[in-house]
């Protein structure tokens, strides 16, 4: 996912602020006095002109033009990287609870259909992924996991478990009912501005850079970061999910495989787009 060639937005840029630069010392440089009585400072200033002045006002303007899808691009990035990490360090804890579960024969904290740890819940069946997140957290499941993980990119971290569950306090959809064997590049998270279904998972032909959620923060339908099951996180822009394996990996959905998984999206997120 990751670009190791240089941004020719970034590069054209770079070019143009050295014209501007090399533009403004040209006309400092040139400055000329009307005599030599004229102190260096009055010759220095008598030099600009009110047309010299415009270019220099424009060639900045016109500067701070090409910077600035750049800059934004670089925010957005750095924001999907952030949130990205938040993911994966969800998968990470709920994997190491696992392993540790495992050793003392209790049940894994995965959101599947008869979970056993936060009481039995069937997390196919919940009303939003904060339901199974919020349970995670009272059950301290997740060692040193706080409400800051489910926030980013204009979405505010939630204070306590009421607020958190009140909605607009978490950017991740979930895929609840994975199989336990699942494959580890089988989506697990994926940011909510994406809005699928069950048959979208079934279906490795159709399209999905039109799932998109263009009002939706956190990244509208620009990017859309997943983790998976294994812990892999990936960033993609809409264009890339054309190819619908590009978020669906090798996993496969169907009548016996994933049998019981479902889409359980953010509060406020509604599964048809």
């Amino acid at each position: 996912m990751c670009d190791t060639q240089r941004n020719p937005v970034i590069q054209s840029t770079e070019r143009a602020v050295l014209a501007g630069l090399q533009r403004i010392y040209k006309i400092i440089s040139n400055t000329k006095g009307d005599s030599m009585k004229k102190t260096h400072m009055k010759s220095k200033f008598s030099a600009f002109t009110l047309i010299e002045l415009l270019v220099v006002i424009a060639i900045l303007g016109i500067l701070m033009g090409l910077m600035f899808p750049a800059i934004q691009g670089a925010i957005q990035s750095a924001n999907a990287t952030q949130i990205g990490n938040n993911g994966k360090n969800i998968v990470q804890g709920i994997m190491s609870a696992n392993l540790d579960r495992e050793t003392m024969n209790m049940g894994s904290v995965w959101p599947s259909k008869d979970a056993k740890f936060a009481g039995s819940v069937d997390y196919t069946a919940a009303a939003d992924s904060e339901t199974y997140f919020a349970d995670l957290i009272k059950s301290q499941s997740l060692e040193n996991m706080s409400w800051a993980v489910f926030a980013g990119a204009g979405i505010p971290a939630a204070t306590d478990e009421t607020q958190f569950k009140s909605g607009n306090y978490n950017v991740w959809n979930i895929v609840a009912g994975l199989d336990e064997s699942a494959f580890d590049d089988t989506p697990f998270l994926f940011t909510r501005n994406f809005s699928i279904v069950r048959s979208d998972l079934e279906n490795d032909e159709t399209p999905l850079n039109q799932k998109f959620l263009p009002d939706v923060k956190p990244f509208g339908n620009s990017i859309l970061v997943f983790v998976q099951k294994g812990g892999g996180m990936h960033k993609l822009k809409a264009r890339y999910l054309s190819d619908p394996k590009q978020f669906l990996g090798g996993s496969t959905f169907n009548n016996i495989t994933n049998r019981n998984a479902t889409v359980v999206n953010a509060k406020g997120i509604s599964s048809d787009g």
